[in-house]
């Protein structure tokens, strides 16, 4: 009897200690995708804000007169900054969806597994009832954990008086007719 209890939690151990490494595995395949994809988005706006920067200098030397030379410097945009911005943004919120997904589908895997042991598994000896009586109300204060008790705060401070507004510090002088 105990040898079948002792092999189901082995082989059960052994399938959370598989599907945990299988977790792991995600998560750094999935940092380093990440992490390729945004060093391709810096080596390529690096390229492009090199190749935007030496036009610009270029149209700035051939400017002939002042007010041609502040015309192009003014005509410099944010464009590649919020583009770049996006693309991060998209790169970054791909990477957390495929995350939260695999922990989630983790999640799901762990319950199936689980679930048939704690079934199946035999009863021992009952509890006692004083150990039912203090582990059911902390079960249910785990599942929904309950407000802090104003009450017990409010006896525990003494009320305070209510405060007088105040007096405007300078007073308003008297209106000439």
């Amino acid at each position: 009897m105990f040898s079948s209890i002792t092999e189901q939690f082995s082989a059960a151990t052994k399938s959370q200690l598989e599907s945990q490494l299988k977790l792991l595995n995600t998560y750094a395949t999935t940092a380093f995708e990440g992490a390729q994809k945004v060093i391709a988005l810096n080596i390529s706006t690096t390229k492009a804000s090199v190749e935007k920067s030496a036009e610009a200098a270029k149209q700035l030397l051939e400017a002939k007169d002042p007010k041609e030379y502040f015309s192009v410097a003014k005509a410099q945009s944010f464009d590649g900054v919020l583009a770049y911005g996006r693309e991060l943004f998209s790169i970054a919120s791909k990477a957390q969806a495929d995350l939260l997904q695999a922990t989630k589908d983790q999640l799901k895997e762990s319950n199936v597994q689980v679930k048939p042991l704690v079934l199946e598994a035999p009863v021992v000896a009952k509890p006692a009832p004083v150990a039912v009586a203090v582990a059911k109300p902390a079960v249910v204060e785990e599942e929904f954990p309950s407000e802090p008790e104003e009450p017990a705060i409010e006896a525990a401070a003494p009320k305070a008086p209510k405060a007088k507004p105040a007096k405007p510090a300078v007073e308003a002088a008297p209106k000439k007719q």
